[in-house]
C-alpha cells in the first residue's frame, strides 16, 4: 500500500535555476546498518561522501543503503542550502521490527506527492529492511509537467549463496512495475533508478555464476522505457557500476589508472527512462562516477552514475 512520508515532511525554499543542464547523481553508499566498516571508519566514509556532494553542484541527488537516520540527519543538514528538498523512505516498522528501506532523495527544486513501495518477498538479511520503492514528482519551473522520480534498491541476488535468491530479486522487479504502473498516467514521465541488481552484461565480464535472461526479464518489466547507458554511453563503454577490480578496504587501494580496472564487473546501477503523452526531458552525458575517500580507495562498493538534463522536448 502506497504510503505518504510523514517523519519527514518535504521542504519548499526558493532557489534560482541554474543556467546550464540539470545534474543527477544516484549512488549506493554502502552505510549499512550493521556490520563492520574496517576497510574504513564509518563516520570518516560519511564526512568525506558529504564534502564529496557538498563539492559536485548537483541538482538531485539519489541515495541508497542510508538505513541509520542519524547519518540521514547529518546528510540532510549538510546539504540543505543546496538540496533543501527532501524524501526518505520507505519507512521502518515495528511489527515485523524493520529498518526503514533506506532511500534518500535530495533535490534543489521541489519533490511533490511522495508514495513508497515495500517488496513483499525478501530473504536474507534484506529481510531486516523494508527495501523497496521511492515515488516523487520532481517539478521545475519552466517545465510543463513533473517528472515522476522512481529510486529502487532490490534484493541482492546473493544475499544466501550466489544467485540463490534471483528469483526473489525478479520478483521485486515485477511488483515496483506494477506500482509504478498503478501510480502514474500515460501522460507522466518517468525516471526510473537505482541499484536493481541484476546485471545487464548478465555476468558475461564477471567470473561470477551467470544467471541467464535477468536484463531481459527487467526490461520485459517496463516495455517502452530505454535504458540511458545504452542510449547515450559510448558503444565500447561496458558501464560497469560493480567493479571486480574496485575497492574500499583499507590497505587495498588501487590507482583508478590501473589496468585492471573498469574491465570486469557489473553493470548493476541504471536510469531507466519513459516519455508521456507531454514529452519528457532531453537526457545526455551518461556517466560512471567514482566517489572517492582517498585516491584509489572508494567511498562504496559501488561506483555511482550521472546523468545531465537539458530541457524538456515535447512530444
Amino acid at each position: 500500500m502506497a504510503r505518504r512520508l510523514s517523519a519527514r515532511r518535504c521542504i519548499f525554499l526558493t532557489v534560482s535555476i541554474p543556467i546550464r543542464p540539470l545534474r543527477i547523481l544516484q549512488q549506493n553508499t554502502a552505510l549499512l546498518y550493521i556490520g563492520h566498516r574496517g576497510w574504513m571508519p564509518r563516520k570518516a566514509a560519511l564526512r568525506r561522501l558529504i564534502e564529496t556532494l557538498q563539492a559536485g553542484d548537483w541538482d538531485l541527488v539519489a541515495l541508497s543503503e542510508v538505513f541509520r537516520l542519524s547519518e540521514r540527519d547529518q546528510l540532510v543538514d549538510a546539504l540543505k542550502k543546496t538540496l533543501p528538498h527532501v524524501v526518505y523512505g520507505p519507512e521502518g516498522s515495528r511489527f515485523p521490527p524493520r529498518l526503514p528501506g533506506g532511500l534518500l532523495l535530495l533535490s534543489r527544486f521541489p519533490l511533490m506527492e511522495p508514495r513508497f513501495c515495500v517488496c513483499r518477498d525478501n530473504a536474507g538479511v534484506d529481510s531486516w529492511a523494508n527495501k523497496g520503492l521511492l515515488l516523487a514528482r520532481w517539478r521545475m519551473p519552466h517545465w510543463p509537467a513533473s517528472l515522476v522520480l522512481a529510486l529502487a534498491h532490490t534484493q541482492n541476488p546473493d544475499a544466501m549463496g550466489l544467485e540463490m535468491n534471483r528469483d526473489v530479486t525478479q520478483r521485486q522487479v515485477e511488483e515496483m512495475g506494477r506500482f509504478i504502473a498503478a501510480e502514474t498516467e500515460e501522460t507522466d514521465a518517468i525516471l526510473l533508478m537505482g541499484d536493481l541488481n541484476t546485471d545487464a552484461h548478465e555476468r558475461q565480464r564477471t567470473a561470477a555464476p551467470r544467471a541467464k535472461n535477468t536484463y531481459a526479464h527487467l526490461r520485459m518489466q517496463f516495455k517502452g522505457y530505454a535504458d540511458l547507458w545504452t542510449n547515450l554511453a559510448p558503444a565500447d563503454a561496458p558501464g560497469i557500476t560493480f567493479d571486480d577490480a574496485g575497492t574500499f578496504r583499507e590497505g587495498m587501494s588501487r590507482s583508478f589508472e590501473h589496468p585492471g580496472r573498469y574491465r570486469k564487473g557489473q553493470r548493476l546501477d541504471y536510469f531507466l527512462a519513459r516519455n508521456g503523452t507531454q514529452g519528457g526531458p532531453v537526457y545526455r552525458d551518461i556517466q560512471v562516477e567514482v566517489l572517492q575517500h582517498e585516491p584509489g580507495l572508494e567511498i562504496s562498493d559501488h561506483y555511482g552514475l550521472s546523468v545531465s538534463v537539458d530541457g524538456w522536448k515535447a512530444p
